[in-house]
């Protein structure tokens, strides 16, 4: 009968952890490949139409955004409506199936005012 599998205690595991962990840089090293990547720019200046700025790190020199933490309605707390025109058109398209539904309501008493008048008559 076999024994049972002799088992590392102490720093031996920890040990062979980091080794592997060494091997495994230093193969990433050589995988990677070089001149690929984008300048990285550390302090990059962000402008928001509001006119708050903020420094940040990114790969493009300057930034310029419509809107930010500062001026959004969800942080801010304040409603701020942007028009577009879509509201408007949807009020005239609202307004026109109601002047339709309307009309038909007209028709339908026309018709069933006649057809009285016909039995009475």
């Amino acid at each position: 009968m076999m024994g049972a599998a002799p088992v590392l205690r102490g720093t031996a595991p920890e040990f062979i952890l980091q080794l592997l962990l060494i091997l495994y840089y230093f193969a990433m090293i050589k995988i990677m490949k070089k001149d690929i990547h984008p300048k990285y720019y550390p302090k990059t200046k962000a402008k928001c139409s509001c006119g708050a700025v903020f420094e940040l790190g990114s790969t493009k020199e300057e930034i310029e955004t419509e809107i930010c933490s500062q001026c959004h309605p969800f942080y801010t707390g304040k409603e701020k409506i942007i028009e577009t025109g879509q509201v408007e058109r949807f009020r005239k398209r609202l307004s026109k199936k109601q002047e339709s539904k309307k009309k038909k309501v007209r028709i339908k008493k026309k018709v069933r005012i006649k057809k009285k008048e016909k039995k009475n008559g």
